[in-house]
């Protein structure tokens, strides 16, 4: 028997967390208004603070009996936890500083200040997160545990939930030539425009594949088991994502969970393990200033022509990641930014 209660401790030896930060760069204009720069910036979390459900039912046999339970049935998961009358594993959360992260990464970027009517700014990243605690499972002094196995902190190492591999940021402003050919009339419709553009790529987001229907033995989560002879590589499928929205990896990859007694034990695949489908977006604008000098000044009209994913490219989002979902798992539903949107709009500044 359990009861609905549950607690919330702290570790009576808890370390204070702390966080080390590490950098390294050097600039070079390699022409005149135009600055690159080539670094590499790391970090580095340690004792970081989250929860354990330390309640996690315990395995029996005959020669370690549990509470005088020597056999392992989801029906006495109850029966075999270390603080009986509690909820199994969720029963007692314990906030722990057991936990860390490192990030590394190689930041390069190309710079032109503006001139003869331009300017651009790229940047480029190739990094890494890692940690053991992901954002939807607890953090900092929130609410949940950490995936798996409780007692194994080890095993929830992988690339965190916000992690991204690579990713492009460009943008850039450019003022239109004037023409002096046209009539004055051309002149005043075709010159002062200007334009501007955002261009943004990047990889996709983990992916934790998950089993809800294992770890009942342990009345806990789990994450997936891979296949016989299986391993990350082989749940991974190539090809546009448009043609494989119905799976988006190779879901025959995985399995049951192994079984103990009767029910499941942990599955062995690692957390993070594949990508979700990468991000490509192109914002655009097209800009003009009317002067109004009836309105002072500093009286000028502003006219703005916007379009947000200009190519009305399409980027997916995750597919679902719990292969106790059938009907879901691997599959791709929905999208991760907007399809393309137009805009106008007028602004007076006086």
């Amino acid at each position: 028997m359990s009861s609905q209660q549950s607690f919330t401790v702290q570790d009576p030896h808890e370390t204070d967390p702390y966080e080390q930060q590490f950098s390294l760069g050097v600039q070079y204009e390699s022409a005149p208004n135009y600055l690159l720069e080539v670094g590499y910036a790391g970090t580095k979390g340690t004792h970081l603070i989250g929860s354990v459900g330390v309640n996690q039912p315990l395995l029996a046999s005959v020669s370690s009996p549990v509470n005088g339970i020597t056999t392992n049935t989801v029906e006495n998961a109850s029966l075999r936890v270390p603080f009986q009358g509690l909820s199994p594993t969720t029963g007692v959360s314990e906030f722990i500083s057991g936990f860390d992260s490192t990030y590394h990464s190689l930041q390069v970027s190309l710079t032109k200040r503006f001139s003869h009517g331009f300017q651009f700014t790229s940047a480029y990243t190739f990094g890494k997160v890692l940690d053991d605690l992901g954002t939807g499972s607890g953090v900092f002094l929130s609410s949940g545990g950490v995936s798996g196995d409780q007692h194994d902190l080890s095993q929830a190492k992988g690339p965190a939930d916000f992690d991204r591999k690579n990713r492009l940021v460009f943008s850039a402003i450019w003022q239109l030539p004037k023409t002096t050919l046209a009539s004055s009339f051309a002149r005043v419709v075709a010159n002062g425009w200007e334009v501007a553009g955002l261009l943004t790529l990047q990889s996709g987001l983990p992916l934790t594949i998950t089993d809800s229907a294992a770890a009942t033995i342990y009345a806990g989560n789990s994450r997936a088991q891979f296949a016989p002879g299986m391993s990350a590589a082989d749940a991974v499928l190539s090809g546009p994502v448009t043609g494989r929205l119905n799976e988006y990896f190779n879901t025959s990859a995985f399995t049951s969970a192994p079984p103990i007694g009767d029910g499941t034990g942990f599955g062995n695949s690692g957390r993070g393990i594949l990508r979700g489908p990468d991000q490509r977006n192109f914002d655009f604008a097209l800009m003009r200033r009317f002067r109004i000098s009836k309105l002072g000044e500093a009286g000028d009209l502003e006219f703005r022509a916007e379009s947000f994913n200009l190519t009305n490219t399409p980027s997916f989002g995750n597919p679902g990641t719990d292969r106790a979902a059938p009907s879901s798992f691997g599959v791709i539903t929905s999208t991760s930014i907007n399809p393309r949107i137009l805009q106008l709009a007028l602004k007076v500044s006086f």
